[in-house]
Formats: C-alpha cells, sequence, structure tokens
C-alpha cells in the first residue's frame, strides 16, 4: 500500500478515536497531513464549511475537509471562497481534497478480494444514481484492507510470498464515519473507518490474475 493510502488509514483511526467534541480537529488534521506530504496543507471544520457545495448520502455528514485543491494543486481557501463537490465547473473539472464524515449507511454489495496484480480488498453496492450530484458517486465502492477487516467478512487474507486465491461474498454493511479521498493517485477513493456485517454469504473463490 502506497504511503498516502497508509496515511489515509491512520488519519481515520486517529480522528475517529477522538470522541472529545471540543478537540481541534482540523489543527489535528492538519499538522497530520502537512507531516504526510512534507509541506502545509490546510484544513476546515465548522462555519468553514458553509462554502463548500457538497451532497453526501443521507445519514452522513461532512465534518472536515484538508487539502481542497484545483486539479492544478493550488489551494482553495475555504474561508474565503466557495467550491462545489456537486457540480462540475465549465471545464469539466472538480476539486481535490480529502473529506472527512460522521455518520453511519447500510448498503447491500460485493465484498472480496478483487481479481487483479495484487488483490485489493473492497466493497461494491449498485450505483444507480444521476452524475450529479457527483459527491454521491463516491459511495459506490469502498476500499477496505485492514486486518479487522478481513476478520469480519472471514476471507483470507493473501500471502504476497506465494500464489493466493481471490474471492468474493454478498454481504450487507453498515458502513461508519467514512473518508473520501478525491484525486487523480491510487489511494485516491472512500474509505470507512469501521464497518460492521449485518449479513453476509459464504466467500465464492476464484483464480487471481498473476
Amino acid at each position: 500500500m502506497e504511503r498516502l493510502a497508509m496515511a489515509v488509514l491512520l488519519l481515520l483511526a486517529a480522528i475517529g478515536a477522538d470522541a472529545n467534541p471540543k478537540s481541534n480537529k482540523c489543527a489535528t488534521l492538519s499538522a497530520e497531513w502537512s507531516k504526510s506530504w512534507e509541506r502545509s496543507v490546510p484544513c476546515y471544520c465548522g462555519n468553514d464549511l458553509l462554502n463548500l457545495e457538497v451532497t453526501p448520502p443521507r445519514g452522513l455528514r461532512v465534518e472536515a475537509i484538508c487539502g481542497l485543491r484545483d486539479t492544478l494543486g493550488r489551494w482553495i481557501d475555504l474561508a474565503k471562497k466557495k467550491a462545489s463537490l456537486d457540480y462540475y465547473d465549465k471545464d469539466g473539472n472538480m476539486p481535490y481534497g480529502e473529506i472527512y464524515l460522521s455518520g453511519q449507511i447500510i448498503l447491500t454489495g460485493m465484498a472480496g478480494m478483487e481479481p487483479s496484480d495484487g488483490g485489493d480488498l473492497s466493497f461494491a453496492t449498485k450505483c444507480d444514481i444521476p452524475d450529479e450530484p457527483a459527491f454521491l458517486r463516491n459511495f459506490c465502492e469502498f476500499k477496505l484492507g485492514s486486518d479487522a477487516d478481513y476478520k469480519k467478512l472471514s476471507g483470507p487474507k493473501p500471502a504476497y510470498d506465494k500464489e493466493f486465491e481471490c474471492w468474493s461474498e454478498k454481504v450487507k454493511l453498515k458502513v461508519i464515519d467514512p473518508m473520501v479521498s478525491l484525486g487523480e493517485t491510487d489511494s485516491s477513493g472512500t474509505y470507512p473507518r469501521n464497518i460492521v456485517v449485518l449479513k453476509k454469504t459464504k466467500p465464492v473463490f476464484a483464480k487471481c490474475y498473476q
């Protein structure tokens, strides 16, 4: 897993463990992202989010956003400027950033190790929604991969020093406090802080592509 993806998972755990509503989560997030990116990364919470146009699924709300930037990498100052994660601009572009949400949603879909070069643990649900508000499309597929995720789904974790099989299973999940990473890197995607398996079938195995 590349460094940014690992940083995402570590930050999810750190922020999720912070139950004090008076704590300065934005300062904590900014410090951690700045350390990971090796440059100052702005984060926004509270009233600064009023300048952000975003439509999360029912049951979730945006708590913070870090590193909001245009496609050229220039920071967008939400304290002074409006931005939208729902609609593309006239050139077909949308900002990048790391969006933290709180709450939970219940979804049904397929989870497991996808056939790929390395095998990736993920969960995907039916995505029968319009192109806009575009932010909603980030909740069609979720990136998993922690030891706890494998244990909850009862599927084997790959051993990269030997050949392994991919697997899939139909599941009903409760997705808790997801984080959406918007960008054009392999680490972009939606990461739940936690999942609860409400129902699942037995895994079906298939050979992975090697």
